[in-house]
């Protein structure tokens, strides 16, 4: 039996793929490692166990920094060096960050191109009926336009979608002031909220604007 997946299941997924990078990069400024209990350590008593404890120096931890690694989480991967080699077949998220931004930056490009030939370069209102630029009519550098736009909004929630814990970490510290950062299930079920409130809100606006137009006497 085949599996569909809908767009909310794909975006619960993003978002939760996206809200592991910070724990990751606590745990590389402090240095902890989960370390399994060794027999000896089970057989020795809580006492024991608190005198070992008390003992050993615990590592110098700088605040600042793992401060800097919430609030600066930009969800870039860090620096391998030769104690973390890359893992083979793993694709860099650094990559994906850059390539989606010279996406965007080229769709933007294109976009305001588009967007300056339709209100300037073809007459204005019905006059523009016949007038064709590059074998294309008025019409249809208005849907090009329509689809550039689209798929800027799309790079866009991708963007956001990736950087979205780097995102909340800001808003709950810097806006808020909050000591703390919601979890991976706070943060997914806040970005799919305010995702479905955006489309709803667009959709409202749409509705309004087919039911209130005018036509011509």
């Amino acid at each position: 039996m085949v599996r569909t997946f809908t767009l909310a299941d794909i975006l619960v997924v993003a978002f939760s793929w996206s809200g592991r990078k910070i724990k990751r990069s606590v745990c590389q400024v402090s240095g902890k490692t989960h370390v399994p209990m060794t027999t000896l350590e089970a057989d020795l008593d809580v006492d024991d166990q608190t005198k070992i404890s008390s003992s050993t120096p615990s590592p110098s931890i700088d605040p600042k920094k793992i401060r800097a690694a919430i609030l600066h989480d930009d969800m870039h991967d860090h620096p391998h060096t030769a104690a973390s080699p890359p893992k083979p077949g793993r694709v860099s998220r650094t990559l994906v960050n850059f390539w989606l931004d010279v996406a965007l930056g080229a769709v933007f490009v294109l976009l305001s191109t588009a967007a300056v030939i339709v209100q300037f370069v073809f007459p204005p209102g019905p006059a523009t009926k016949g007038w064709t630029l590059w074998g294309m009519s008025f019409a249809q550098w208005c849907s090009i336009e329509f689809t550039l736009i689209s798929l800027l909004g799309v790079g866009v929630l991708v963007h956001v979608m990736l950087h979205w814990t780097w995102v909340c970490s800001v808003l709950s510290k810097r806006v808020l002031g909050q000591d703390d950062i919601p979890d991976d299930g706070i943060r997914t079920v806040y970005g799919v909220g305010l995702l479905i409130g955006l489309l709803l809100f667009g959709a409202i606006i749409v509705g309004v604007a087919q039911m209130t137009i005018v036509a011509p006497i």
